[in-house]
């Protein structure tokens, strides 16, 4: 029998749990579990014959060793005990290339060096790492990662889609919620300058519960669709969705355009300064410019309340009337405001589209 056992944006930083609320995870560690007695040194060094897919491994008994007992013990007597190679121990859920790599790394271990490892080579590790419960070369593979992903070189700067969603798993399973927010953070920012699509990251949020990962994967998706939805035949059926997963999305829709025409009406409130001695004038003449400005050209459609938002700081900050008009401080107040209702509206997205 087979072994089956599997042990910014620039608006707003993502939530770091894998949940979607804030709470913090405790740094990974295995657990600690009875081990049986160390192996003299020529017992730790005895073969065992490995079969993946088609390809036969010669692994050292140590390799075992450092599993929990429960795994190592489901390992070699599910298959066979991989004494001789017509009994070899059977694994799957992972290519023989990516045993290699595992073994590769084990057989280095602790002389590995992550400069010289493929970032292919060290998710590898990590998730089979992971998956078999090898101490040594997890509590290795976690700082390493780290390093990796919090990089101003990281390789995420460039990875797909399909890198993020390995790299998130990854975080998730060793209970990092540090990097759980960094790798949200740039993935986010790569789908809103349109560098990666969100279906992906939809999924993935979808199946863990991330809410705050979700809400930016719909808005970034409805950013996709409005012209088609503004035009008339509404939503293609045909774009990967299913039927909740597009019900989010009108739901999105129509609250965030009825959440930009309150906006209109009603700009960001901001408090008197310290050396303002007319507040009263400045809230007046901040509305006027608020009216204003909403009477410009703007390229982007209402629904994108992010953007306008972004779209109107720049417009106000730059208006010559304001500066005239408001004591500096006032204005840095109300420049702030517009800011902070950004951050607001970013971190609540999932309530725009019913999550």
């Amino acid at each position: 029998m087979a072994m089956t056992c599997k042990h910014q944006l620039r608006y707003n930083r993502p939530m770091c749990s894998p949940k979607g609320d804030a709470v913090s995870f405790p740094l990974y560690s295995f657990p600690q579990r009875h081990q049986k007695p160390v192996q003299q040194k020529d017992e730790r060094r005895a073969l065992r014959f490995v079969l993946v897919d088609d390809t036969l491994f010669k692994v050292p008994e140590g390799f075992f060793q450092q599993m929990p007992l429960e795994i190592q013990e489901f390992v070699k007597f599910s298959s066979g005990l991989g004494s001789k190679p017509e009994a070899p121990i059977r694994l799957v859920g992972h290519t023989n290339d990516q045993f290699k790599q595992i073994l590769t790394a084990y057989n280095a271990y602790p002389s590995l060096d992550v400069h010289a490892l493929t970032l292919d080579h060290l998710l590898t590790i990590g998730e089979l790492s992971l998956r078999y419960g090898l101490r040594d070369l997890a509590r290795w593979f976690l700082p390493a990662f780290k390093a990796t992903v919090t990089s101003h070189r990281t390789p995420l700067r460039t990875a797909s889609n399909y890198v993020y969603v390995r790299t998130l798993k990854l975080a998730i399973g060793y209970r990092s919620a540090e990097l759980c927010s960094s790798i949200q953070s740039k993935w986010v920012t790569r789908m809103y300058w349109g560098e990666l699509r969100p279906l992906a990251g939809m999924l993935l949020a979808d199946m863990y519960g991330m809410r705050d990962l979700l809400g930016h994967t719909y808005y970034v998706y409805l950013m996709m669709a409005e012209p088609r939805m503004r035009s008339g035949p509404g939503l293609d059926e045909s774009g990967g969705l299913n039927s909740k997963q597009r019900t989010h999305i009108l739901a999105g829709y129509y609250s965030l355009r009825t959440y930009w025409r309150q906006l209109q009406e009603h700009p960001p409130e901001f408090e008197a300064a310290t050396e303002c001695t007319s507040h009263l004038q400045c809230v007046r003449v901040w509305k006027i410019r608020w009216t204003t400005m909403l009477g410009r050209p703007c390229p982007l459609p209402e629904v994108d309340v992010l953007g306008r938002l972004v779209f109107m700081e720049r417009s106000l900050r730059d208006d010559i009337l304001l500066e005239g008009c408001l004591t500096p401080p006032c204005k840095a107040l109300a420049l702030q405001a517009v800011s902070a209702k950004r951050e607001q509206v970013s971190r609540h997205l999932h309530h725009h589209f019913d999550l």
